[in-house]
């Protein structure tokens, strides 16, 4: 390469919804981590308590699934439930979340770590969010469908709606 030659960046031609699911994935998976190291360290509570217990297994499982929708998008899956189901999934984990860190400040208990998983479900919502739908749009028509009547989709003048 000569001297007086630009040097030429790489276009970055990641689709939007690759990015974000990666995003997606790496603030689920920073959940899912935070919730098991929590079961980890707190063993007592843990088997003291089954339905604390539950409550936690739910979560890391609620993240990890999280992560793996994430992962999904960014590769380019093309399922056309996958955007609602990683939004109503991370509206779950949000909402959840959300009453998690109220009840422990009711009782006083709990430190950062509920509000650390708070902050990383409303964050996962948030790119949830912004993760584009993957799924294309059905056009109106397809070349060689016919028209047939329907609600909506009147054939005749006597079907039009006033």
């Amino acid at each position: 390469m000569a001297d007086d030659e630009p040097v030429r960046m790489e276009r970055d031609t990641a689709s939007p919804a690759t990015r974000w699911g990666w995003v997606l994935a790496a603030v689920a998976l920073l959940g899912a981590a935070n919730v098991g190291q929590f079961i980890v360290s707190s063993p007592a509570l843990m088997t003291g308590s089954p339905s604390r217990a539950a409550g936690s297994y739910l979560g890391g499982i609620l993240f990890g699934t999280l992560a793996g929708l994430g992962v999904a998008a960014a590769v380019g899956a093309t399922n056309h439930l996958l955007p609602m189901l990683t939004r109503g999934l991370a509206a779950l984990l949000a909402t959840g979340s959300v009453f998690l860190v109220a009840v422990h400040a009711a009782a006083r208990v709990g430190g950062l770590r509920p509000a650390s998983i708070a902050l990383l479900a409303l964050a996962a919502l948030g790119v949830a969010l912004l993760t584009p739908s993957v799924r294309k749009e059905r056009p109106d028509s397809i070349p060689g469908e016919t028209a047939r009547a329907g609600p909506g989709n009147p054939t005749d003048s006597g079907d039009r709606i006033p």
